[in-house]
């Protein structure tokens, strides 16, 4: 069973490689953080990621964390945390300025709005937003 199992990853006609998405550079003197969650059940296990790189794609910093049982806009709101920690904690990128780029919607919506009702996530935006003031030049 192994052997067949490490004989077809090797055949690559049957090995199905996924497709990467598009990623677009940011301009010359700005910094992009891609970050994001995943959470197998609401709530279920999840983890969190993200990538910071310059316009030419070298990667500058970057992390991965199992985050334990989670909801899946809190793993998107954790990650958005992690990010914005790094970038107050990493000195030589206080000259720079940093886009963090979330796919969730409604992470980047409360972020950059009031509109939030949800007790919930209330401490986390809370965190992103001082994070976000302390830098001064980061954006969500």
């Amino acid at each position: 069973m192994i052997i067949d199992y490490a004989e077809r990853c090797l055949d690559q006609d049957k090995v199905k490689v996924p497709k990467m998405g598009d990623w677009i550079p940011p301009h010359p003197e700005i910094l992009k953080f891609n970050v994001g969650g995943s959470a197998k059940g609401s709530p279920g296990q999840a983890g969190i990621g993200g990538v910071l790189r310059d316009q030419s794609g070298r990667v500058l910093c970057l992390f991965s964390v199992y985050v334990g049982c989670q909801d899946a806009i809190i793993v998107e709101l954790l990650a958005i945390v992690i990010a914005c920690d790094m970038c107050v904690l990493k000195n030589e990128l206080s000259e720079k300025k940093v886009i963090i780029n979330s796919d969730s919607k409604n992470a980047v919506s409360w972020i950059n709005n009031s509109g939030l009702r949800n007790i919930n996530f209330m401490q986390l935006i809370y965190n992103i937003r001082h994070s976000i003031f302390e830098f001064g030049q980061m954006s969500v």
